[in-house]
């Protein structure tokens, strides 16, 4: 239809120009040959002439282009409109796959994730609107490539787990099914970011210009909120850094490193670098200055925080590693903590 469309237009255009070449030159005629007097009205029959020739070809263009331009039109508004519904079910099916997963068997659980992996390759056959939604409601993610990748991983590391709990799933708890997909997702999330990010690894940095932790704490309310005072710097992950974390913590006056705390199974280690904290544990309290460090053994369950009960900021490295396992008690407060599979389970003592 473009085609012949083309072709009509070419020739209205030519028509159109030997009906104005033929009227324009029995207009100078009749203009050379004529009284004077009859010179102005020819004229305004010449100009009718002139008005029609044209009004005709514009209404024979617009007659044979709009029919044509309409279902163009119509055509990309509905590509956009199920395209925004497609990555929207995309989206929303992966971003809340592992809280559903946790309340099916093992057979539905599958069949679920099949329907949303279906779901995410339906979305990414739109790849020019996809980028156009990424750039509206997704601001972490430029390309539709990564925005794929990142996605097909979260379900390959669903699938990775349902395969590995084949033979017990139906019998884990729902917390402990999201448990383990939390984990496995983080995990190959991970090796993903560590694969892309490899190649710029820094060579050294300057601490206080890395960036500040996206969650600045992990306790559940209301003990989170007491947290405010701190943020950490998590200076040891951006060189790629797996077996032990090491931050550039900033208490503000008034704030705490933490709630009072023993860890089973991690060490931890602080150096003061400026201020004068207050160091609490089992023996009781100390104040430090800057220069000064300590450290605490896992195992020995001498509870210890830093208060900053001073007007000025207080700042000090802290360094801790990540053996599995590790169980934390809390002696002041009614909270307890365990970390499984890369990931930190909050519960109540009782």
């Amino acid at each position: 239809m473009p085609t012949i469309t083309s072709h009509f237009i070419r020739v209205s255009i030519a028509v159109s120009t030997v009906l104005f070449l033929i009227w324009s030159a029995l207009f100078v005629r009749f203009c050379l040959t004529s009284d004077c007097n009859l010179q102005s009205s020819i004229f305004q029959v010449f100009l009718d002439g002139y008005k029609a020739i044209v009004g005709g070809f514009l209404v024979a263009v617009l007659a044979v282009a709009i029919p044509q331009l309409l279902p163009e039109t119509k055509y990309r508004f509905e590509r956009f409109r199920d395209s925004r519904e497609a990555y929207s079910k995309a989206q929303t099916g992966i971003k809340y796959l592992p809280f559903k997963l946790c309340e099916l068997s093992l057979q539905d659980s599958f069949a679920l994730l099949q329907s949303v992996h279906q779901d995410l390759h339906i979305a990414q056959t739109y790849r020019e609107e996809l980028k156009e939604h990424l750039r509206l409601y997704d601001s972490t993610e430029n390309s539709p490539e990564n925005w794929g990748t990142k996605n097909y991983n979260t379900l390959k590391a669903i699938k990775t787990t349902l395969v590995e709990r084949f033979s017990d799933w139906n019998n884990l708890s729902p917390n402990s099914r999201l448990v383990a997909l939390k984990a496995e997702i983080k995990k190959i999330h991970s090796s993903h970011d560590n694969i892309m990010s490899s190649h710029n690894l820094p060579v050294a940095i300057v601490a206080t210009d890395a960036p500040t932790r996206a969650k600045q704490s992990g306790y559940p309310e209301p003990f989170a909120s007491r947290m405010d005072g701190r943020t950490k710097r998590p200076i040891g992950d951006l060189f790629g850094l797996s077996n032990f974390g090491v931050n550039l913590t900033r208490l503000a006056p008034g704030g705490a490193s933490s709630l009072r705390h023993a860890h089973s199974k991690q060490d931890e280690f602080i150096y003061i670098l400026e201020g004068h904290p207050i160091l609490h544990t089992d023996e009781g309290q100390m104040l430090l200055v800057p220069g000064m460090c300590a450290g605490f053994k896992a195992g020995t369950g001498n509870a210890h925080r830093l208060v900053n009960n001073t007007t000025s900021d207080v700042a000090y490295l802290e360094v801790g590693d990540r053996t599995q396992g590790d169980e934390v008690t809390y002696p002041d407060d009614d909270i307890h903590a365990q970390f499984v599979n890369g990931v930190w389970i909050f519960t109540h003592k009782d």
